[in-house]
């Protein structure tokens, strides 16, 4: 009997001091913080590289950790925010069973737009619809559409391509126009205004900046601002005028445009297209046509500033009248994507897939050839010089798909913190031996060093790959791979970046795929998935 109750005794201590060890060990662990955080892969951390996949050896402690989870709901092109309450929104979440959840391809109707949120960073998913008007319909199957934050004041915008009073998909210009959806308690409740400018439009970015005209009589603290093509078709940018801002002087009640919105009073002006070309045209352009994205931005002082392209030649454009005129002010090195930052630096980035330049706006799935760059530049003048530009593309890394350059650069406190989310395809990996996509983030804090250090990480699980790029997969590519999300969180935790997730190799037989039907809609075999590179808290 002693014998007995010394074994107990031992084995009671041994399973002590095994508690304690564990306890030990996490609590040594330099990624022992992110231990609970959902889905967040410690024992793969970000890697540290500089430019040009350098990977630093030793890793430097203290960098972030990537993490993903599924939405939940179906999706298809997507966007994502982060609220000042650390509120993530993932734009969409396909609702409304088989028949009326449409995907663009497989469009569906009705009086009601579906996002995803998550309050637990992840955790959790739910869902929430916002229904406009009794007699507005939503006709797109949500698609094109963008959101941004104003983290001046929180409120949070939501661009809804089109809207009318006919239960008629993809039918344009049918009398309701693009609608603005905003909410300033962490899309609980919502008011909405009507863009006739930009009904229909290509995702065209929301923004706010500090008003310039001296007569404005404001009852929001900025100017809100819609820029896109213009009266678009909705066939991509078919039939478009040009590229214009829409700008409101009440949060998004309410908006004034070139002729569309206000034609006795119309005052907002053209920045590339048809329309700028022919009635204030760039003289740098001499006589050719100037083409431009949505990828408008402020600065400090209220200007806006804009990437042109034309007469073979790239140029910064500016707008110091709220978008009423818009003047050439710098040459500039190369085309790309312009963010910008509260200090006034900007920041431009391309990606390039071989020898082709390729833009966000460009449907992909992994890439069209190998060696892949993403390449990051900056100007702290203005734009009349620009650093050279450094590879920031994840180590392993050779094949980039669609991508985005996160938005939120321009918050308070942001001043040198960038990101950029993207599909890749790691060949040495075991998803990448494969051909199968996976979702990265390449995220740098110091960009405007001359040397500055990138961390990258893989957000989804090896083994449960985004995109399995193959012809079964059911994922047709445009309207599902036309554009994907990134956005910094205010607090600058984490960067955060938003896909999609195939539901298997065959749509018609892969058990992932099988089981979503008859209750999701068939055309619609992928998921909405968001991811972040988080860092441990200060």
């Amino acid at each position: 009997m002693r014998s007995k109750k010394l074994w107990v005794m031992a084995a009671v201590l041994a399973a002590f001091a095994s508690i304690l060890l564990v306890g030990q060990v996490n609590a040594t662990s330099p990624y022992g913080w992110a231990d609970g955080l959902a889905g967040c892969h410690t024992s793969t951390p970000a890697v540290a590289h500089y430019a040009h996949q350098q990977v630093l050896d030793p890793q430097p402690a203290g960098g972030p950790v990537p993490c993903g989870t599924p939405t939940g709901w179906p999706a298809v092109e997507n966007k994502v925010e982060v609220t000042n309450n650390d509120t993530v929104i993932y734009e969409p979440a396909l609702q409304g069973g088989p028949y009326l959840s449409g995907g663009g391809h497989a469009p569906g109707w009705g009086k009601q737009f579906g996002i995803a949120f998550t309050n637990n960073d992840g955790g959790t998913w739910n869902a929430t619809s916002v229904q406009v008007i009794p007699e507005t319909y939503v006709e797109d199957g949500q698609v094109d559409n963008n959101i941004y934050v104003d983290h001046d004041t929180g409120r949070f915008f939501w661009y809804m391509y089109n809207a009318g009073n006919a239960q008629i998909q993809g039918v344009c210009g049918n009398g309701g126009g693009g609608v603005v959806a905003f909410s300033g308690d962490n899309a609980k409740t919502w008011a909405w205004g009507f863009d006739l400018d930009h009904d229909c439009a290509e995702n065209p970015d929301i923004l706010t900046a500090k008003p310039t005209s001296a007569g404005d009589q404001l009852s929001y603290s900025n100017i809100v601002y819609l820029c896109g093509d213009n009266t678009s078709s909705g066939a991509a940018t078919l039939g478009t005028l040009g590229f214009s801002c829409s700008k409101s002087l009440n949060g998004g009640d309410s908006w004034l445009g070139t002729t569309l919105d206000n034609p006795l009073t119309a005052k907002q002006g053209f920045y590339s297209g048809k329309e700028k070309d022919a009635v204030d045209p760039y003289p740098q352009c001499a006589g050719q046509s100037s083409s431009a994205e949505a990828d408008v931005q402020p600065l400090p002082n209220g200007t806006l500033v804009v990437v042109v392209t034309c007469n073979s030649q790239t140029f910064l454009s500016e707008s110091k009248d709220e978008g009423a005129t818009w003047n050439i002010v710098n040459k500039i090195p190369h085309d790309g994507t312009l963010r910008t930052d509260a200090a006034g630096n900007m920041y431009l980035v391309e990606v390039i897939n071989g020898s082709s330049h390729m833009t966000p706006s460009l449907p992909g799935s992994a890439a069209s050839s190998a060696n892949s760059k993403i390449l990051l530049s900056h100007s702290t003048n203005g734009g009349a010089t620009w650093s050279p530009e450094l590879n920031m593309v994840a180590p392993g890394v050779t094949s980039v798909g669609t991508w985005t350059f996160a938005q939120g650069t321009y918050a308070h406190g942001m001043v040198g913190n960038v990101a950029v989310t993207y599909y890749g395809i790691n060949p040495k990996s075991p998803d990448g031996k494969n051909g199968y996509s996976d979702g990265f983030i390449t995220q740098t804090r110091d960009a405007l060093d001359p040397n500055p250090v990138f961390w990258s990480g893989q957000v989804n699980d090896t083994g449960h790959p985004l995109l399995y790029n193959t012809t079964t997969d059911g994922n047709i590519g445009i309207t599902v791979l036309d554009f994907n999300g990134g956005a910094l969180s205010a607090d600058g935790r984490s960067a955060w970046g938003s896909w999609v997730q195939d539901c298997g190799p065959n749509v018609a037989t892969s058990p992932g795929c099988t089981t979503r039907y008859p209750h999701i809609n068939p055309a619609d075999p992928d998921d909405g998935f968001a991811g972040r590179l988080v860092w441990p808290a200060q």
